[in-house]
């Protein structure tokens, strides 16, 4: 028997900035903005936390799951550039 399983991994994320309708543009790295050349725009439905610009949030599948510090941010970059 085999048995598939899928791993969902969040990423850090900054905020740049806040949308109408509970959403928000976010840079997740160097990568992303080379790759896509622009923020990337999420959903808050998810965050019970409020959210001001320069924030760190954690996102999987384009929602924000957690407000996180800076310095989990850091230590989380740290380990997936390894």
């Amino acid at each position: 028997m085999t048995v598939n399983s899928l791993t969902c991994l969040s990423l850090p994320a900054k905020v740049t900035s806040l949308i109408l309708g509970g959403q928000a543009r976010l840079i997740a790295g160097q990568a992303e903005v080379l790759v896509n050349q622009r923020p990337r725009v999420v959903s808050l439905l998810a965050l019970k936390d409020k959210l001001k610009i320069g924030d760190w949030v954690l996102v999987q599948a384009d929602l924000v799951v957690e407000k996180i510090s800076a310095k989990e941010a850091k230590s989380i970059n740290l380990l997936l550039n390894k």
